[in-house]
């Protein structure tokens, strides 16, 4: 019977939508990590944030592993990402509905749910993105992402990066 509920609860959750306690703040989530990478994110302020991703970092989008000209793996890689999105798309908003932690001995497997907020050719277009992430040692070891690769793709293109296939 718990089962149940809570199948029915995760059901009506995903298909109502249930917007974190703390949506509405710039620094989002119960997770550190979390927090660090939606603080960065929301307020362009990167500081610290090379100090939670672990330097083996690899990140996925969609199955594929993202990479950039330079670097294809740590704290380079996901902060160069984040800093692209922010400087092309200056008004970037992340806004966290779920968030659930599996904790283990040294490391935790974070899941999450948010809905990305930009303007691009003056109209505002929102992803619905899952993110499965992965932390070791209190560090971010992995972040693969779900989400609607076309929409995706603009975001991509005005910040400059290539497309997610």
């Amino acid at each position: 019977m718990v089962l149940i509920s809570m199948a029915i609860g995760v059901v009506a959750k995903k298909f109502f939508g249930s917007r974190h306690r703390d949506a509405d703040e710039e620094v989002q989530g119960d997770h550190p990590v979390v927090r660090a990478i939606f603080g960065a994110m929301n307020t362009g302020d990167f500081d610290g944030v090379e100090g939670i991703v672990d330097e083996e970092c690899q990140v996925y989008a969609n199955g594929h592993r993202v990479e950039s000209e330079t670097v294809d793996r740590g704290p380079e890689l996901l902060v160069g990402t984040m800093r692209a999105f922010r400087e092309a798309l200056p008004d970037i908003r992340w806004e966290l509905y779920d968030e659930v932690t599996e904790k283990a001995h040294k490391t935790e497997k974070v899941a999450i749910r948010f809905v990305s907020h930009a303007t691009i050719d003056r109209e505002e277009r929102q992803i619905e993105v899952a993110v499965f992430a992965t932390v070791e040692d209190k560090k971010l070891f992995e972040w693969r992402e779900v989400l609607d690769a076309t929409v995706t793709n603009l975001h991509r293109a005005a910040a400059g990066l290539a497309p997610i296939e």
